[in-house]
């Protein structure tokens, strides 16, 4: 497995390419813009959510590469509205959809890697992190960051879950895994499960 980082779109996403070298097969995480694929061929998208600077470059990648989207079936309001999703205050109106909408925790096989959906709602209602168990790696995207995590004043963004999604379920994961956010450095669980913000908040707020 080779991993490739870029800052893609408005406000520098971070976008991440999963290739497989013997397959010569990639999978794309939260493309905010057309991503180089060094020749790769993207066979799957996945969207952790619908927010607009996650998934510009979704409709460049199906229509040119054929690729897949997967993300929650929860999102699929939210990705379709350009008022929901937050296009229309910082770029051209964007409504997407899914070619496979995901209901709850799923195992995807793509490109020769086993990757675990797990629903982490917070940020938005649909939420998903991406966790490879095997490459101990997981795409966080908004819901969990370097010392911090997502806000959840936009629409249907939720506090509760969002600080249930991270301690429940994020911080239950081996504390080697490799936290790769939708902004912001790396990091990993075990740091995270000492030092993050949420941490320090009270869930009554």
């Amino acid at each position: 497995m080779r991993l490739k980082i870029c800052k893609l779109g408005p406000i520098k996403t971070n976008c991440y390419i999963i290739m497989n070298e013997a397959t010569g097969e990639a999978v794309i995480v939260d493309p905010a813009d057309e991503p180089p694929v060094d020749g790769f061929v993207p066979v799957a998208v996945l969207l952790t959510h619908g927010h607009f600077d996650h998934v510009t470059g979704v409709n460049c990648l199906r229509e040119k590469h054929g690729a897949k989207i997967y993300t929650s079936a929860i999102e699929r309001e939210l990705l379709a509205d350009p008022e929901l999703n937050g296009s229309t205050m910082f770029s051209r109106p964007i409504s997407e959809f899914a070619n496979k909408w995901i209901n709850g925790r799923e195992t995807l096989s793509l490109a020769g890697f086993d990757i675990i959906a797990m629903p982490t709602p917070g940020h938005t209602s649909g939420g998903l992190c991406f966790y490879l168990e095997g490459e101990g790696l997981l795409f966080s995207g908004d819901t969990l960051f370097k010392g911090g995590y997502g806000r959840y004043d936009f629409p249907t963004g939720d506090f509760g879950a969002l600080r249930e999604s991270i301690v429940d379920k994020l911080f239950a994961l081996p504390d080697a895994t490799a936290v790769y956010p939708g902004h912001g450095d790396k990091t990993t669980i075990a740091l995270e499960k000492t030092g993050n913000a949420i941490l320090d908040l009270d869930l009554d707020r």
